[in-house]
């Protein structure tokens, strides 16, 4: 009998196991494998942005939390993050819980895609190109005039920036308003 119960711990582990895998492929080919954002690009981000107290920050693939946490700590902004991988979800509740923003800054476990943005002042984006194209509709018909937004190392593909920045580590930063 205990021998049955440990092959279906064995199993039910395994596939549970196979089920997480399985969410984190499928949110690095629906948005981008997870990579953080280094501490400097995101103050360079927000500095040419102008994030200001007040302002709503919107990460879509918020990884880890730590665009999150630096716009609330560091520059008073509201901060909102989708994450769909449930690994990079708990990351970014805890990071954001061992800051102290919870007030400030909110993770939420969603695919970006199907979320409404319209209430953005300020979007951060490190994406790949391919889930830039399936963001072109979405941007055009819920972002607000005025919206401020800033890629980290490839352009948005539906739109001409603004204004590109070389960034310390000689990355690129695009910036964009939307008009």
């Amino acid at each position: 009998m205990s021998y049955l119960f440990l092959i279906l711990i064995i199993i039910l582990i395994v596939c549970i196991l196979v089920f997480f895998l399985g969410l984190e492929i499928y949110t690095a080919i629906i948005g981008a494998p997870f990579v953080s954002t280094p501490k400097k690009i995101i103050r360079e981000a927000f500095k040419i942005a102008e994030l200001k107290h007040g302002d709503k920050l919107y990460d879509l693939g918020c990884g880890n939390g730590r665009v999150l946490v630096i716009a609330s700590k560091e520059f008073g902004a509201q901060a909102f993050g989708y994450e769909f991988s449930p690994l990079h979800y708990l990351l970014s509740k805890l990071n954001i819980y061992l800051n102290g923003c919870l007030k400030s800054a909110q993770v939420f476990w969603r695919n970006f895609y199907k979320v409404n943005i319209g209430n953005a002042d300020v979007m951060f984006l490190w994406l790949t190109p391919k889930a830039f194209k399936k963001l072109d509709h979405k941007f055009k018909s819920e972002l607000k005039k005025g919206t401020r937004i800033i890629t980290y190392s490839s352009p948005l593909v539906f739109w001409k920036p603004k204004q590109i920045y070389e960034t310390s580590n000689g990355s690129k930063l695009f910036y964009y308003l939307v008009e």
